[in-house]
């Protein structure tokens, strides 16, 4: 009698513990995958550049600095521009069900990501010059949009060539 029930009680133990270890790898993996976000802006070049420039251990003029920082501030302009222009098709999309919650999870991280960048590169700018920070963006903002412009200029030579 007592093999009888031994028989049971194992294979309920076994099972028990197959799926309790089986939950505990699922949600491991699920939890992973919620955390590991493939970034909206792969890169960010200009920053890696201005912080290059500070952490040199030879001195570098400021307005070497400045220009840098500049720099990161109008490639910021360009991904404040690109976000932007995505929020309305992803929100669009979303709400057609035609996309999915990780991609709007990924464009949000993108965006909390930006504002912290946009807070860094303003304290950054005080730093130089007091008030400077509000005045930076606005300057970047007139860079980028040379920049678009010269790009557009540039690109009529080739859209003519073509019709």
């Amino acid at each position: 009698m007592a093999t009888s029930l031994a028989v049971p009680v194992a294979y309920i133990t076994v099972l028990v513990t197959a799926l309790a270890i089986f939950s505990r790898v699922y949600r491991k993996r699920k939890a992973a995958e919620k955390r590991a976000y493939e970034a909206w802006f792969p890169s960010h070049p200009t920053r890696d550049i201005y912080m290059t420039l500070l952490s040199c251990s030879s001195p570098v003029p400021d307005s070497l600095l400045k220009s840098a920082l500049l720099t990161r501030a109008s490639a910021d302009v360009k991904r404040i521009w690109r976000l932007r222009e995505d929020k309305m098709a992803l929100t669009n999309l979303h709400q057609r069900g035609l996309l999915g919650d990780e991609t709007l999870q990924r464009f949000e991280a993108a965006e909390k990501e930006l504002e912290a960048e946009i807070v860094d590169v303003v304290q950054e700018a005080n730093t130089f010059r007091q008030g400077w920070g509000g005045l930076i963006f606005a300057t970047a903002t007139e860079m980028a949009q040379a920049e678009r412009t010269r790009e557009i200029v540039m690109d009529v030579g080739k859209v003519k060539a073509q019709e």
